[in-house]
């Protein structure tokens, strides 16, 4: 990784709307963590604390979905009238529809922006869902998280229904713990409101004891927002100085590397590899 020996310096703070029914306020405000080498182990020993859950993003991250987004979100786009580009909506992947199609069509009314959003979702589950296939190792990540006594939800901004249905390709309907989707929240990400939801469905786990896994910048700004610590991988598409910059603190090529680094120890000391390089796999 191109990060320096001391890691970055992260200041957290603010509050999360109304999710899951309440309303959640992190009292990180003034905190700066600094990250010890760069690793997630430092965020460990940053909040005197072992890591008690992870939450996983499922696009990109576990399964390989960016890129049917990409050709979903082009014809729904297309079919109003809209003519954007595969590389510019390429860089939107990873938020919700609430998010993504304001971004791309600035100053477009709620009504439009919903069907347009409405119109990707129907062309992502009638041509591309049933190609979706999931990355190696993914299930085996999560046994071994499972299998370490931690605690795992899957934190989308898709729909619930592509949430299940990746659940039961994976599966691993018995490691999971808790899912959020887009369906529970008002704000998908880059908005800290999906993972704050994960974290009160696993039973009110501290901030400061999760971890994020994820591939997008979004993942990392809502990480951040909420007080996680995140490590990303290159899988989705983005480069690796876009996931350091959104607050990443490890970065890794896919979860096949990360499922390698973690090794045979115990998942909850979170002591990937020293190397302050990409790891690839």
């Amino acid at each position: 990784m191109s990060i320096g020996r001391e890691g970055p310096l992260i200041e957290f703070g603010g509050t999360i709307g109304a999710v899951c029914g309440r309303r959640l306020h992190f009292p990180l405000e003034g905190i700066r963590v600094l990250v010890a080498a760069g690793t997630a182990a430092g965020f460990a020993t940053a909040y005197n604390t072992p890591f008690s859950a992870v939450l996983f993003d499922i696009d990109g991250t576990l399964v390989d979905s960016n890129e049917q987004h990409v050709r979903a979100w082009e014809a729904a786009f297309h079919r109003h009238g809209y003519e954007i580009p595969a590389r510019v909506i390429r860089q939107q992947i990873g938020k919700g529809g609430d998010q993504l199609v304001p971004s791309l069509v600035p100053g477009i009314g709620a009504q439009e922006a919903k069907a347009i959003a409405d119109g990707h979702d129907a062309i992502f589950r009638a041509q591309h869902l049933h190609t979706v296939q999931p990355f190696m190792d993914a299930a085996e990540l999560l046994a071994r998280v499972h299998d370490a006594g931690l605690k795992i939800a899957l934190a989308s901004s898709s729909k619930r229904e592509e949430v299940e249905h990746y659940i039961r390709l994976l599966d691993v309907e018995d490691l999971v713990d808790a899912s959020t989707t887009g369906d529970d929240v008002d704000k998908s990400k880059p908005a800290g409101d999906l993972f704050a939801c994960a974290l009160t469905k696993l039973g009110a786990v501290p901030a400061g004891q999760a971890l994020v896994i994820g591939d997008t910048p979004y993942d990392g700004i809502a990480a951040r927002e909420c007080g996680i610590a995140m490590i990303g991988v290159l899988s989705g598409g983005f480069e690796e100085r876009e996931l350091l910059q959104a607050g990443a603190v490890e970065v890794y090529a896919n979860v096949s590397a990360l499922l390698e680094a973690l090794g045979p120890a115990d998942v909850r000391s979170v002591q990937p590899s020293s190397s302050t390089e990409l790891h690839e796999s």
